[in-house]
């Protein structure tokens, strides 16, 4: 039960052309990421597999990969490797301000 009351998901896989391929109805307070495998496992390798960010992890990732598939999805803000991204480019800066200042 969530703040909101009885709420559910429907967790839905189409094909290209829209038509489901597998569904799976959970309760709201279900995480998306623990049913994607479930999800992801009757779908044929298509060659890219679009996804909402709320399904993002390396072992989604890993899984999709797997099946000879590229998964083409937004990472979660949380995500490891967009901190890591973010901490090379702050870090990339800082080191550029700290060559601007000591050239002046």
């Amino acid at each position: 039960m969530s703040r909101a009351g009885s709420t559910s998901k429907i967790h839905l896989a189409v094909d290209s052309y829209g038509l489901p391929v597998s569904f799976k109805i959970t309760g709201g307070q279900v995480n998306d990421c623990s049913e994607a495998p479930i999800l992801i496992e009757p779908i044929p390798p298509p060659g890219v597999l679009s996804a909402d960010k709320g399904y993002d992890s390396e072992a989604i990732r890993q899984q999709i990969s797997e099946k000879n598939t590229i998964p083409n999805s937004h990472r979660k803000k949380n995500s490891l490797k967009v901190k890591k991204k973010l901490q090379k480019v702050t870090s990339s800066t800082a080191d550029n301000k700290t060559r601007l200042s000591r050239k002046g």
